[in-house]
């Protein structure tokens, strides 16, 4: 907990409303020196201290002034020597009303107290929640993500064009494999593989579309788990012609228009599955 976080803590610690294992911990805090929380210590009982004088004057009930005179006559009389009595002016707070007014504004003072403390155990509690609701909509999320990516899948084996065709791993990691489902009718390649190595720090795994033409044409970064798998499914760019030849590079993170690294795994749409 910062110091800041104990400021109101070390108000209530001044007014003597904590809870003891709140106050105890507190008192740990300052008795190791802290000069910050010392300071809002001195601060909050230089607070109270000056409730007394923010109060309104106030006179003392006539009853009440003509019965301390009476008294103080009654005492003088009894004394040998005369006494000279001298007025002193009696601060306000310390008047009758004054001393009501005073205990009203501590009963209020601490009466709020525990209010404010209610208050932030309320919004500490909205906090968690709003976490918990946040973490459940990730979830969710993550369940329509896996629900859409099975729909997907099933269309594409259901799909009256569909056609299946292997990669193999290139020198680099011969034990790459990798398989594409080609769904003609919706003009997408779904790309699975197994068997590949992480491509490192700051790299990534491109696939490209190789035409007839031998253009290259990337199709999507994708990166694989620490199984070795990993999938990508990449639309074919509309007038893209022929593709002769499926190809997966390791490339720097994020892409390059044009491939840089070495063939880790290809194949050949038409061959064996």
């Amino acid at each position: 907990m910062r110091c800041d976080d104990r400021r109101d803590l070390i108000l209530f610690h001044a007014a003597d409303v904590l809870e003891p294992t709140e106050r105890q911990e507190l008192e740990a805090h300052l008795a190791t020196g802290c000069p910050r929380c010392a300071g809002l210590l001195a601060e909050a009982r230089a607070t109270l201290a000056q409730l007394p004088l923010a109060l309104e004057p106030a006179a003392a009930p006539v009853r009440v002034r003509e019965r301390l005179l009476e008294r103080a006559a009654a005492d003088v009389d009894h004394q040998r020597e005369p006494v000279r009595l001298v007025r002193r002016r009696v601060p306000a707070w310390l008047q009758p009303a004054g001393v009501a007014a005073l205990a009203a504004s501590v009963t209020l003072l601490v009466a709020a107290l525990p209010v404010q403390r209610r208050l932030q155990l309320l919004q500490a509690e909205q906090e968690r929640l709003l976490a918990r609701l946040e973490a459940q909509s990730l979830e969710l999320a993550r369940v329509q993500s896996s629900l859409q990516l099975a729909t997907d899948r099933v269309r594409v084996l259901v799909s009256p064009q569909l056609e299946v065709f292997a990669l193999a791993g290139g020198e680099p990691q011969p034990e790459a494999r990798g398989r594409v489902f080609w769904d003609r009718s919706r003009k997408v390649w779904h790309l699975y593989t197994a068997n590949m190595r992480p491509a490192g720090p700051g790299r990534t795994y491109e696939l490209w579309f190789i035409t007839a033409d031998d253009r290259k044409v990337p199709a999507g970064t994708f990166d694989v788990d620490a199984s070795g798998e990993g999938m990508l499914v990449a639309p074919i760019p509309e007038g893209l012609g022929s593709i002769v030849l499926a190809a997966i590079t390791d490339e720097p993170s994020g892409g390059v228009p044009q491939p840089t690294g070495s063939i880790q795994a290809a194949g050949r749409p038409g061959s064996s599955s």
